[in-house]
């Protein structure tokens, strides 16, 4: 079994005089060892569920929000919200993007794109490769900053695992000639993401159903009501295509992606799951 400790550090600037470092989720004085991890213990249904379907996963730290934040942007989730607000540890992951040519009725953002794997897992036999799982896996869809096209673009965030971070800039993203000529201007990059606050709702289908608008509706309006403030895309006083844009994302919380140490990511698994479970979860970005 894996569990996620977040380790935070405090420093006087400009000249270190002291470093105090506190777990996340650790108490009052960020040291309680046994409720930073306690509530990751106890097995879930999913949990038990994955252990005898698929490769078990380092999943997505939900960091609780600090109550006592002075920050005027930090709302209060209301007692009749239907969301949750929670903080993502600052981290790295695998960025790889395309521009979306066929809507919803392609369905491009269903799936990780082939140009974003780098390498072939060989899972069985003797010569079988040691891989990790991490889960989910982000995606979001957002209009092309280009005036010369009104197209969107599809990003995928893959966390990387905590493991590999070391030497994550010897891990391949090569993407080959024939992916680059399919024509949908691919991408592929190790991105350092810093700490984010956001708020999710829960949804059982795929980033791209036509149900995902009214939910995306509906968390925006709860986040706002409630006194946070959703991040807004730069509109770079150009009149580019995505200005003052809240900035929304899936979390594919049925899906893996699987890295090994030399290669980088060389599988995904999607799992099947029941729509009523809801298992994935439409998000907006807030400010912190």
């Amino acid at each position: 079994m894996r569990t996620s400790v977040n380790i935070c550090s405090r420093m006087t600037v400009p000249t270190i005089v002291s470093q105090t470092d506190y777990l996340d989720n650790g108490g009052k004085d960020g040291t309680d060892l046994v409720r930073a991890i306690s509530s990751q213990l106890n097995p879930r249904f999913w949990d038990l569920y994955h252990v005898g379907m698929t490769p078990s996963a380092e999943l997505l730290p939900r960091i609780k929000p600090n109550s006592s934040s002075s920050s005027s942007s930090r709302g209060k989730k209301g007692v009749f919200s239907s969301y949750d607000v929670f903080e993502i540890p600052p981290r790295l992951v695998l960025q790889p993007t395309i521009v979306d040519s066929g809507g919803r009725d392609t369905r491009e953002a269903q799936c990780l794109p082939y140009h974003a794997f780098t390498c072939v897992i060989k899972t069985t036999g003797p010569s079988s490769q040691r891989y990790i799982t991490t889960s989910p896996i982000e995606v979001s869809i957002r209009r092309c900053s280009s005036q010369s096209t009104s197209k969107s673009i599809i990003s995928w965030n893959i966390p990387l695992p905590p493991e590999y971070i070391s030497y994550y800039d010897k891990l391949s993203t090569i993407i080959s000639e024939e992916d680059y000529e399919i024509g949908n201007d691919p991408t592929n990059a190790y991105v350092y993401q810093p700490r984010r606050l956001v708020a999710t709702m829960k949804y059982g289908g795929s980033a791209q159903d036509v149900e995902v608008t009214d939910i995306r509706k509906k968390l925006y309006e709860q986040v706002v009501r409630d006194g946070f403030k959703p991040v807004l895309s730069d509109s770079g006083g150009s009149g580019g295509g995505n200005g003052g844009r809240p900035q929304f994302f899936f979390l594919q919380n049925d899906a893996k992606a699987c890295f090994t140490a030399d290669g980088g990511l060389g599988v995904a698994v999607y799992e099947w799951r029941p729509k009523a479970a809801k298992s994935n979860e439409v998000g907006i970005e807030l400010e912190i």
